[in-house]
């Protein structure tokens, strides 16, 4: 009777640990590599680190931020909504659409301070996302004026895009809306 309960207990072990094994390295949680327009970076529930292609954007994914292993993408895009407060060379798509997450994700995205328009100060710089086809600031925003990044936790995909958040220059964005 001991004996068939130990092997019972020992298969029931082996077993288990086959199965953890096999979802563990069938998920690339916790990779890091680049991503960017039409490849991806594969995380799962240990979350991890990817870099665009362009290496102008981090993404930083805390454990269980997604909970099956999900590829993601980060494009450069050219063409967006306009808005004077785009600052040049920092809009970018992230995929798949509609993706949210169950923990915070860091964005951060790197700016080139020669591309700011004349005025616009890198305290004022956020971090924006296109809602309903317009430009809205995402709450939490940081820059980091030494290296030149702006950073947010975000909870979903869209596109984002480093903007001048200087309140005078969203209130004008908002009244030419409203014309």
């Amino acid at each position: 009777m001991q004996a068939r309960l130990i092997i019972s207990v020992v298969g029931l072990f082996s077993l288990t640990m086959l199965l953890f094994s096999c979802s563990s390295s069938g998920g690339n949680g916790g990779n890091t590599g680049g991503a960017g327009s039409g490849n991806g970076t594969t995380t799962g529930i240990n979350g991890g680190t990817i870099t665009s292609s362009d290496n102008k954007v981090t993404l930083v994914l805390v454990p269980r931020a997604v909970l099956t292993d999900t590829t993601i993408t980060i494009t450069p895009l050219s063409s967006f909504p306009a808005d004077a407060r785009v600052i040049p060379g920092t809009v970018h798509e992230f995929g798949p659409d509609g993706t949210l997450f169950n923990n915070r994700v860091e964005l951060a995205i790197t700016y080139d301070p020669l591309n700011l328009p004349a005025g616009v100060k890198e305290d004022d710089l956020v971090i924006g996302n296109v809602v309903n086809g317009a430009w809205q600031p995402v709450f939490g925003s940081l820059v980091d004026a030494v290296n030149n990044t702006a950073s947010v936790p975000i909870r979903g995909f869209s596109t984002y895009a480093v903007l001048d958040g200087d309140l005078d220059a969203f209130t004008d964005a908002y009244l030419k809306r409203k014309d």
